[in-house]
């Protein structure tokens, strides 16, 4: 009887593998300046760290390629969770994100919950 609850061993070698191999492209970003990343370390659990520290290298990336980057409700929930922060101290607080890496976010609510639009500070591509 298969249970669907444990992952298969052999499934885990072979995800285990694509996360080792894993190369970047040519020209892209490498990963967050590590003077910025240390402002994401301030007082925080360190799995919201890393969260921190994959979302800002996702948008990093993103903003070599081009001039914005968009990050919907469930990718900004990960990092600010809407039940635990109220929506004006979640707002600061990606604001404060953005700021310390260098970036502005606009911050916009609709239909399908919050997203923000973050940009190069310096406007630059």
């Amino acid at each position: 009887m298969h249970n669907c609850d444990k992952p298969e061993p052999d499934r885990l070698r072979r995800d285990e593998n694509k996360r080792k191999n894993h190369r970047r492209a040519p020209g892209a970003a490498a990963s967050v300046a590590p003077s910025r990343s240390k402002t994401l370390d301030l007082a925080m659990p360190s799995s919201t760290v890393i969260v921190l520290k994959t979302l800002a290298e996702h948008i990093a990336a993103r903003l070599e390629e081009r001039t914005f980057c968009v990050v919907f409700e469930n990718d900004l929930e990960r990092c600010w969770p809407c039940k635990e922060i109220a929506r004006t101290k979640r707002e600061r607080e990606i604001q404060g994100f953005a700021k310390s890496q260098g970036w502005t976010a606009a911050i916009l609510e609709g239909g399908f919950g919050m997203r923000a639009i973050f940009q190069r500070l310096d406007g630059s591509h």
